[in-house]
């Protein structure tokens, strides 16, 4: 999980740009959790290869769906 904004040099939508380039992270699967209810920052996560986006405050339940859903799917093959 990222947020769009993070403490250090690189901000969430950087983050998650440089992992989605890189062949051995490509397929991570990002989800973003932020205070941000703006749709600019949304298409951004978008656009950078998030999958999906929470504002805070978010329901737990459906976070949590997403992430079993996510651990259920066989990206072997």
């Amino acid at each position: 999980m990222l947020d769009t904004d993070l403490p250090d040099e690189k901000n969430g939508i950087e983050l998650c740009q440089y992992l989605k380039a890189n062949p051995r992270t490509r397929s991570l699967y990002i989800i973003f959790v932020s205070a941000s209810t703006q749709a600019k920052d949304i298409e951004k996560a978008a656009e950078a290869g998030g999958d999906e986006f929470y504002s805070k405050p978010f329901s737990e339940k459906n976070l949590m769906k997403s992430v079993v859903r996510e651990l259920k799917l066989d990206r072997s093959g």
